[in-house]
């Protein structure tokens, strides 16, 4: 096992693009520890942020192009009113 080493200072430990990551020479072993989660291609988070909704929302509008948050996500970030199996959906593991 490989001791970790901290990511480097312009590369956010609770969210990231991989990309990011790479142009600041991340290595890719470093990408795939138990630490990080892969919500999607491209993205990496701490996993302790995996229910971070607005964290997850910015870093996927950022790795793809014409990307938005909608639905009930979107309810969801600005707080509005849903109904209960709307809420319970969006925040269930």
């Amino acid at each position: 096992m490989r001791n970790l080493t901290p990511l480097p200072p312009n590369v956010d430990p609770q969210g990231f693009l991989v990309a990011d990551a790479y142009a600041s020479g991340v290595p890719r072993w470093r990408l795939q520890t138990k630490e990080l989660v892969t919500p999607s291609r491209g993205i990496r988070i701490a996993r302790a942020n995996e229910r971070d909704l607005e964290l997850l929302g910015r870093l996927h509008t950022a790795v793809t192009p014409r990307c938005a948050v909608s639905h009930v996500t979107a309810a969801l970030l600005w707080s509005m009113p849903l109904p209960i199996y709307l809420e319970e959906e969006g925040t269930t593991d």
